[in-house]
């Protein structure tokens, strides 16, 4: 199957970067369209292409490929779009780029004899430039309907990502996965700061520029030692009385934040005992400690 003419439905800036990947790999982005002008010229002249259309069926007429780099929300209702406005040419392959919902989200396009996928960038993007910037070997979420999965493998490899096949079934986990990787990061570290602000450390700003190099720091190991080579600290260590004096001040100074501190740190037991750093009567130590903090919270 020989994909080269797309359309792009949504111009944002996962849209933008779409097409402007897409067409630097000789593509023909032959339609594009947003709800307001000014988007779809912005994107426009981002791509390099004439200005977008005004008509969503319109738009995709003569493609082989049409991208809806829309919000979730509307993905369902641009699909309907498609296929009641009798644009979509049979045997085009139909892609949305969320992170959670399934491909499956766009069956209606088999009623024209198209093909349905997804395919998500497992990367945050602050623009499009950015996304064109850190795109190269980004790994992507793939699932689709059996018969384009090299095809949607080809649009990865064409705009310089990872293809990665999931099942529909698998999307859901997926994403969760890249939430907790990159949202409750963000999380963390307010917690993080917090945590500092509540003594006599500084205001915000200063607690943030003192962790971040502590955060890269960590991921830095990450990439030298994997997983769960790159754990330190004191569950790695055994440190039972450090984690008690930890539970202790956060149970007196900040304790809605013990939860959170607690279930972290059950959770790093089982990765400090894969490490071999911990030993298995200080873990046993551990979790009594914090099933105590629990207990005594309930």
């Amino acid at each position: 199957m020989s994909i080269r003419r797309v359309t792009i439905i949504g111009a944002g800036v996962v849209g933008s970067a779409v097409g402007f990947l897409l067409r630097r790999r000789g593509y023909d982005i032959c339609g594009l369209y947003s709800r307001t002008r000014k988007s779809s010229r912005r994107a426009a002249e981002f791509i390099g292409i004439p200005a977008g259309d005004v008509d969503l069926a319109g738009a995709v007429l003569g493609s082989d490929l049409v991208f809806l780099t829309v919000p979730d929300r509307f993905i369902q209702p641009a699909c309907r779009e498609l296929v009641d406005g009798k644009g979509l040419q049979e045997g085009a392959v139909v892609i949305h780029t969320s992170g959670s919902l399934p491909s499956t989200v766009l069956n209606p396009v088999h009623d024209r004899g198209a093909f349905a996928a997804s395919l998500h960038p497992l990367m945050s993007f602050a623009s499009a430039i950015d996304a064109v910037e850190k795109f190269p070997g980004t790994f992507c979420g793939c699932e689709s309907d059996p018969e384009v999965e090299p095809v949607l493998k080809q649009i990865v490899l064409d705009m310089g990502g990872v293809p990665v096949l999931l099942s529909p079934t698998d999307k859901a986990l997926y994403h969760a996965a890249a939430v907790m990787a990159s949202n409750f990061v963000v999380t963390l570290l307010a917690v993080a700061t917090e945590l500092l602000d509540v003594g006599r450390f500084g205001r915000s700003t200063l607690s943030i520029q003192a962790l971040l190099p502590l955060v890269k720091s960590a991921i830095a190991n990450v990439e030298t030692l994997g997983l769960p080579g790159a754990l330190t600290g004191p569950i790695a260590r055994g440190d039972v009385e450090v984690v008690e004096a930890h539970v202790d001040a956060i149970a007196r100074q900040a304790p809605r934040y013990l939860e959170v501190y607690r279930e972290l740190a059950r959770l790093t037991l089982s990765l400090a005992l894969a490490k071999g750093t911990l030993d298995s009567a200080a873990a046993e130590r551990l979790a009594e400690l914090l099933q105590a903090a629990a207990t005594s919270r309930s």
